[in-house]
């Protein structure tokens, strides 16, 4: 292999590379905007869940904070 072959096969190899790290791009975005997008759901179903339910929301809460509160106690002593 001489030198311009060599040079020709880098030259491809780096092409191949940054044909390769384009693709990853576009697929960690299109992940992303997918992410975003399940995130605003799940935002969204929750906002209407509380003001759907407002007491057994903060009921829960309550119970959660409680439980929690007594466990850390524990720990300390």
């Amino acid at each position: 292999m001489n030198k311009d072959q060599m040079k020709e096969k880098a030259q491809d190899w780096q092409e191949s590379a940054q044909e390769t790290v384009q693709e990853l791009r576009e697929e960690a975005n299109r992940w992303q905007e997918k992410a975003k997008q399940m995130a605003r759901d799940a935002g969204a179903k929750a906002d209407d869940y509380v003001h759907e339910s407002p007491w057994i929301v903060i009921g829960s809460i309550a119970v959660v904070s409680f439980a929690l509160g007594v466990l850390l106690a524990r720990r300390r002593d």
